[in-house]
């Protein structure tokens, strides 16, 4: 499942790594998570996750960023 990070200070950070690169995450209130980027656009990032909590990880994502 694939979601797009849109918290800046994640931005900024991954900005500076390689489309393919995995890198771990961490979710507040979560275990980190491992997650794929997978393309940079308009300055947001889209990464894709494999996990058993993708759903919750994902909601916690949109519910953060509002």
């Amino acid at each position: 499942m694939n979601f797009v990070l849109r918290t800046w200070r994640l931005d900024m950070l991954i900005l500076k790594r390689r489309i393919e690169e995995c890198i771990q995450i961490k979710v507040p209130g979560q275990d980190p998570i491992l997650v794929t980027i997978l393309k940079i656009v308009d300055g947001h990032v889209e990464v894709g996750i494999d996990a058993p909590r993708t759903v919750e990880v994902r909601r916690a994502q949109k519910d953060h960023t509002k």
